[in-house]
């Protein structure tokens, strides 16, 4: 029986792959990670024992909602003192019913060890930490603590600062009626970390794009600069921050609209203000899917992705053709800045992908069959007639199936691409005229190939 490598992702800590999930799910997948787990320093072990024995046993260590900025357990030089302090957050198991309470707790570490009379304790009312971050906001090299809690609905956002061996409340921003989604992201590679605020209205469906300012003379304030309309929800917005073209670093935000497509924006910070660099109506930043933009094409700039169907005969559980789109950075013009750079086709079922050769991107059609023990992907190319002509194929052969008979053997002498302990991956040109006539070369039809998770 052909082996199913879907089994297989649930169950690996980190996979490669492509999975491609409706509209209705909470988080946009990369096609390139199913899963990622935060990574955690085995030298805290010692740290999380030491607090979980120093605070009350009816607490639990819980996790901020922003995993790859906040943990449950965080080292860090808060003063800047050369003497790290260890800031950890727990919830009450037991509280009484209607109250839930959040405690963060401040101790002094030393030798890596924690000194258990440092202990600093603060309780926040919330059921949970929907962000929490460490940053130096006033430029004096010591950090703040933010930390956005949920209180029944209710968000709340905190600042403290630790200084002078004490622990205070520097401002505080409290709402009924906005939901926000907080991300700090150094936009000017300078050093400075700079929050982009994403503010809805609980009674509408815009989201403003906003910047978020702290002092302690004004508190905390939002500077609007531009609205996104029909956002389902804030919770299910992602934020991915990088390299968004040659000169330029952002953030991309990919919001799920009310008409069920996932809308992708680019947003810049210039001047002192963000500005969307793209029309959201644009229909290339529109996907029916869920995928998390990456970096493709050696890896520098984040790329866009839109999902096709038209592509490829395939189905949700298999495989699917992503268009890669990138922003050429030019604030002026219209929809040709964005700028189509790749197209691959993802199989998550056999854990491989096809980069569609230049020469083909837009003409191309996979056909898929899939066999018990053999599975063949025919790469095809649509003509000026309209006709579908064959290229080459790539063959995926059950490892202890009949098919790996003699005359397989003879193509893997020349012709395989891969293979691993469950399948072997055969090139298979059929008409060397045809790719000939589309020049595409031997070479270029070997290199198409790239297995996802060796």
């Amino acid at each position: 029986m052909r082996l199913r490598n879907i089994f297989l992702f649930v169950s690996m800590p980190i996979i490669i792959g492509i999975l491609l999930t409706g509209c209705n799910t909470e988080t946009m997948k990369s096609p390139e990670k199913l899963i990622e787990k935060p990574i955690s320093n085995k030298n805290h072990a010692e740290i999380y024992n030491d607090i979980k024995k120093l605070t009350p046993l009816e607490t639990n260590f819980i996790l901020p909602k922003n995993i790859l900025e906040a943990s449950k357990v965080n080292v860090l030089d808060l003063d800047a003192d050369g003497v790290k302090e260890v800031v950890a957050f727990k919830k009450k198991l037991n509280d009484t019913q209607g109250v839930s309470n959040i405690y963060m707790y401040l101790f002094k570490l030393d030798n890596n060890s924690v000194i258990d009379d440092s202990e600093k304790i603060v309780r926040i009312p919330g059921d949970l930490i929907k962000y929490a971050n460490f940053i130096d906001i006033d430029g004096d090299g010591k950090k703040e603590i933010i930390i956005q809690v949920v209180n029944r609905g209710f968000e709340n956002i905190y600042v403290y600062k630790y200084e002078k061996d004490t622990l205070r409340k520097v401002t505080e921003y409290n709402t009924t009626n906005l939901s926000i989604m907080l991300n700090f992201y150094d936009y000017e590679k300078n050093g400075k970390q700079i929050c982009l605020a994403l503010v809805q209205d609980l009674s509408t469906f815009e989201v403003k794009i906003c910047k978020m300012s702290i002092s302690e003379e004004n508190g905390i304030k939002f500077d609007e600069f531009d609205i996104s309309k029909n956002v389902e929800s804030i919770d299910r917005i992602e934020v991915t921050n990088g390299k968004v073209s040659n000169d330029e670093y952002g953030t991309i935000v990919s919001y799920l609209n009310l008409n069920g497509s996932v809308v992708y924006q680019i947003v810049v910070y210039k001047d002192g203000k963000f500005v969307r660099v793209l029309d959201e109506n644009e229909s290339r930043l529109k996907s029916p899917y869920n995928t998390k933009p990456a970096y493709i094409e050696n890896g520098k700039i984040l790329n866009i992705p839109k999902a096709e169907f038209k592509f490829s005969n395939n189905t949700l559980k298999e495989s699917n053709v992503l268009s890669w789109y990138q922003w050429n950075g030019s604030f002026e013009g219209g929809a040709d800045r964005l700028q189509k750079t790749a197209q691959i086709y993802y199989n998550y079922d056999y854990n491989f992908k096809i980069k569609i050769p230049n020469e083909i991107i837009d003409k191309v059609f996979i056909e898929q069959k899939y066999d018990e023990n053999k599975s063949y992907f025919d790469i095809k190319a649509r003509n000026s007639e309209n006709k579908m002509e064959k290229l080459y194929s790539i063959e995926v052969i059950v490892k202890d199936s009949d098919e790996i008979d003699s005359d397989a053997n003879k193509a893997l002498n020349s012709n395989v691409l891969y293979q691993n302990e469950n399948y072997i991956y055969i090139l298979s040109t059929s008409s060397l005229s045809n790719l000939k006539k589309y020049n595409i070369s031997y070479s270029i039809a070997k290199d198409s190939f790239e297995p996802i998770n060796k």
